[in-house]
């Protein structure tokens, strides 16, 4: 596994421009959906408990460094890259309790397309994703159902399929 300069330094072999899209920090975070980081904890986001104060990244990638959607599924919003680890996050924070499953299923689809996307472009620098770092991915709703088997059920899913581990959360401590 890379460390969090060694995973940036690889990105920028494959992505010209990905500087552009790059925040740093070694706080806690709250990021919300631009993706940005935010000091508004009221606003609806994605928080980054850092009680030893790594440092780590946020890569905003949807209509920032990735602008195309492949067949009409979309990218994820960011990703956080700390060492040996990348998160993906997908912001789903305007759906509503009815649309829950339909919205996990297109934030799912994001997260892989984006991972996929990432191996794609860094196959062509001859660097293998998955060995690159862990890869994660998280749905970040506004509320959350209670906990269920169905979700439960859908994160295992995707991890079968995917090798991906997927988490329904809003908050990650590095």
């Amino acid at each position: 596994m890379a460390s969090r300069n060694q995973i940036i330094n690889t990105l920028r072999t494959a992505y010209a421009h990905v500087d552009n899209f790059l925040l740093h920090s070694s706080k806690g975070e709250h990021v919300i959906d631009v993706p940005t980081f935010s000091t508004d904890n009221a606003v609806p986001g994605f928080d980054v408990e850092n009680p030893t104060n790594k440092m780590f990244s946020l890569l905003q990638i949807d209509k920032k460094m990735m602008t195309s959607n492949i067949d009409n599924i979309g990218q994820c919003d960011g990703a956080i890259i700390s060492d040996d680890e990348i998160s993906f996050l997908e912001f789903k924070t305007n759906a509503t309790t009815n649309k829950l499953n339909k919205e996990c299923g297109k934030a799912e689809s994001q997260i892989f397309m984006t991972a996929m996307r990432m191996n794609w472009a860094l196959r062509r620098v001859n660097q293998d994703f998955m060995s690159l770092a862990k890869i994660d991915g998280y749905v970040c709703f506004n509320t959350y159902p209670k906990g269920g088997a169905n979700y439960q059920n859908r994160q295992i899913r995707f991890l079968q399929r995917t090798g991906i581990e997927l988490f329904y959360s809003n908050e990650k401590t590095l």
